[in-house]
């Protein structure tokens, strides 16, 4: 039987388009989605969400240190590169106090929790949402639309808060793969408008941006970060591990899922 090659592998080589942050039409340089200070580097393979859920054999596109996207201009990527310490700061320390509650399990209370400055977290988690897409979404002019122009501009400096426009979860995720996208959207059916979404999960936080006030039900329990929040409060509790992964809950009865496959990509470690 013949082994399925990944849609990845055609949005692998491109050498100009538009910046996916910055609109501009430039030379595109390599992203690491998640950034590469946050993690371990080690040879990952990368495949679209659906193709890593589904049952077919897949060949995913493999990289030597981690997973990258060519979907951003030089300047823009080492304007995350200043973020990018602030979440690997972040993620070192709260790893060391979750290493600590399963290790020793005398803590009375079921989460850890670590200090940040939000809005550099946040432009970096951002930011490599908004790399984390296909090769396509840089061969047109950026469109200008309610919910991506405010991240851009977050992500830029040219706003301070995304708060009136956009509503940020966030939850524990234990997970070895990694789960980036944008541009899905997730409905109830009957009730109201579908929730805009864009995704980073890797261990030991999942960010998931909403488009304002669509909030599905299932998001009810998670925390929030805006422009105010000054820590990260991470729940292990085990009942909340099976809603995790993408898109955050099992998708049942009414709720729909509706994304475009090449715009949320999976990445996992292999030997």
């Amino acid at each position: 039987m013949s082994t399925k090659i990944s849609a990845r592998f055609a949005h692998t080589k491109i050498s100009v388009g538009y910046c996916q942050i910055c609109g501009e039409h430039k030379k595109l340089t390599a992203d690491h989605v998640p950034p590469k200070g946050s993690i371990t580097l080690s040879v990952v393979e990368q495949k679209t969400v659906i193709e890593h859920t589904g049952n077919e054999d897949v060949k995913g596109v493999k990289g030597k240190r981690g997973s990258v996207f060519k979907t951003i201009c030089q300047k823009c990527n080492s304007d995350l590169g200043l973020f990018d310490s602030e979440i690997k700061r972040v993620n070192e320390l709260l790893i060391g106090k979750i290493r600590g509650f399963y290790t020793f399990a005398n803590s009375p209370y079921n989460y850890v929790s670590e200090i940040l400055n939000v809005k550099l977290y946040l432009r970096g988690i951002i930011g490599h949402m908004l790399a984390s897409t296909s090769v396509s979404s840089c061969l047109s002019p950026l469109p200008i639309t309610d919910f991506y122009q405010p991240l851009r501009d977050f992500v830029q400096g040219g706003i301070a808060s995304i708060d009136n426009t956009h509503d940020i979860f966030y939850w524990f995720y234990p997970n070895r793969f990694n789960i980036s996208g944008k541009g899905f959207a997730i409905a109830e059916l009957g009730k109201g408008e579908p929730t805009i979404c864009a995704a980073l999960y890797f261990y030991p936080v999942a960010v998931l941006v909403c488009s304002k006030g669509h909030i599905c039900p299932q998001l009810s329990n998670r925390h929030r970060l805006n422009s105010n929040s000054s820590k990260l409060i991470v729940d292990l509790s085990s009942n909340l591990f099976k809603q995790s992964g993408f898109p955050f809950y099992s998708l049942e009865g009414t709720t729909m899922l509706a994304l475009r496959d090449s715009d949320v990509t999976v990445s996992y470690p292999i030997k």
